[in-house]
């Protein structure tokens, strides 16, 4: 039992510690990013991790100038929120949408409703 302790622990580290692009950028009030899983990277042969996330963007708030550290995969599950691409393109996504994020493409989004905006996507870093 205590060696499978050890292990579960370990593992919770690990994830944490390769979820560190994302999770320890500084976020403003409001943004919220959750690990939720980690994979194996063997499930896509040449990555260094594959992480799923929790993204949240409470109702006014915003995150500007954002590059992904690696091709992140999104489902928007609850909400709507716009995102302005550096070339001035804009979309929304709403609950429901699914769309892929570019590694190191920067954008910035903003949640304009009254809803929370909740975005479940899996990163994969190369």
């Amino acid at each position: 039992m205590k060696r499978f302790t050890c292990l579960i622990g370990a593992t919770m580290l690990l994830a944490m510690l390769t979820a560190a692009p994302i999770s320890s950028q500084q976020l403003p009030p409001g943004v919220k990013v959750q690990v939720v899983q980690q994979f194996s990277p063997s499930v896509f042969p040449g990555a260094k991790s594959v992480t799923q996330f929790l993204f949240t963007l409470e109702p006014g708030a915003r995150l500007d100038d954002f590059s992904p550290p690696g091709l992140n995969i999104c489902t928007a599950l609850a909400g709507a929120a716009k995102v302005t691409l550096k070339d001035g393109k804009t979309v929304t996504h709403k609950a429901g949408d699914t769309w892929i994020e570019e590694k190191g493409v920067p954008f910035s989004i903003v949640n304009e409703g009254k809803v929370t905006f909740v975005d479940s996507f899996v990163q994969i870093v190369y």
